[in-house]
């Protein structure tokens, strides 16, 4: 029922637009008239605009040798109006038979596109480039409205954070007097094992929990071929299940913080790995490790010794460039009523430099 009428909206918007506007994927030739656009009319000064490494790395499709972005051209001015970016898993893996389709950048130009333009170009996105898994991570309040229209369903990135009571003074969380000898951790013998790119490809871990729509060769090309973040993975295994975690490093006013940005496992070995977390921050002299995530069993996130910043007083920040001492959640959106996927700070765009040097 849904999926009709998403077709009705479909071709009524088609009708509504397709005398006015052309709307298509961008061609490789059309790249500088993106550039410009997000320049003049998201933000100036773009990561994207300024490093056309970081464009070409999120959004050149090397197979269809196009870019991943859905323009709505005038066909009077020739002027583009309205543009989407997406960011599907095959990206850095074309072998993936059921990708997960993100969508990034949305945004018309207010002061000429009619209303429902922006609508229309999602929606050719959404029906021409359609996938078996859709999302959309870090959503802003008009796209929450659009999303609620369509009929998708709103979640949040949830945000585990995890201090280190080992620090006497705070530079970039706000503490409060939150007590963590309330829970009672496993100190299993857990091993860890920093993972290289080589590792990666050649070793075979005992791995469960990789999404349909990922694979061993995604999380390659995501992380450690990025252009300019340096991530790590680390290894968890209790014997029996190995669990990997892809983190970076943040650094600021002469302080640090580790971003857990996605993770392969079902919380198994996790859970008990506390110690070694701890070890981790200890080892970078490190105020807190954030996690925000979705999908992962409450339970095992708790007994690593992780809280929920939605039930304290701490302040957590999550952006650092430029660096915003608040708490803030990033608001997510599913094309499925049943979300059966984990989600990451490493998924879509929402991890990735704002700030090109």
């Amino acid at each position: 029922m849904l999926q009709e009428r998403k077709e009705k909206l479909y071709l009524r918007y088609q009708e509504m637009f397709s005398r006015l506007y052309s709307i298509s994927i961008c061609k490789k030739n059309e790249i500088d008239e993106v550039a410009y656009f997000i320049d003049n009319y998201w933000k100036k000064d773009h990561a994207l605009v300024k490093s056309r490494v970081l464009m070409d790395w999120q959004y050149f499709n090397r197979v269809s040798n196009t870019y991943n972005f859905i323009l709505a051209r005038s066909r009077v001015n020739g002027e583009i109006h309205a543009i989407e970016g997406f960011i599907p898993t095959t990206q850095f893996d074309p072998g993936i038979q059921d990708p997960m389709t993100w969508g990034a950048i949305w945004k018309t130009r207010s002061n000429v596109a009619p209303p429902g333009l922006g609508m229309a170009v999602k929606m050719y996105r959404e029906h021409e480039y359609s996938s078996p898994f859709a999302s959309e991570v870090g959503i802003s309040k008009d796209a929450e409205k659009y999303n609620q229209q369509l009929g998708n369903t709103i979640f949040c990135l949830e945000p585990w954070y995890m201090r280190n009571m080992y620090m006497h003074k705070y530079k970039l969380i706000k503490a409060t007097a939150l007590e963590y000898g309330s829970i009672v951790h496993k100190h299993s013998n857990i091993k860890t094992k920093y993972i290289s790119a080589e590792a990666w490809r050649k070793s075979d871990f005992n791995l469960k929990g990789i999404p349909p729509f990922k694979s061993r060769k995604y999380y390659e090309g995501r992380y450690f071929k990025h252009p300019f973040y340096d991530y790590k993975a680390l290894l968890l295994s209790d014997g029996e299940e190995d669990e990997v975690i892809f983190y970076r490093i943040v650094e600021c006013n002469d302080s640090r913080c580790i971003f857990f940005v996605d993770y392969i496992g079902l919380g198994h070995v996790l859970g008990k790995s506390h110690a070694c977390l701890t070890e981790i921050m200890k080892k970078y002299s490190a105020e807190y490790i954030l996690f925000l995530c979705y999908g992962i069993d409450e339970r095992y996130l708790i007994e690593a010794g992780f809280h929920n910043r939605w039930k304290s007083d701490d302040v957590v920040p999550i952006y650092y460039e430029p660096f915003v001492k608040q708490n803030v959640d990033i608001m997510c959106a599913s094309r499925s009523k049943e979300i059966i996927w984990p989600s990451f700070k490493g998924d879509a765009d929402q991890d990735r430099p704002n700030i090109i040097s």
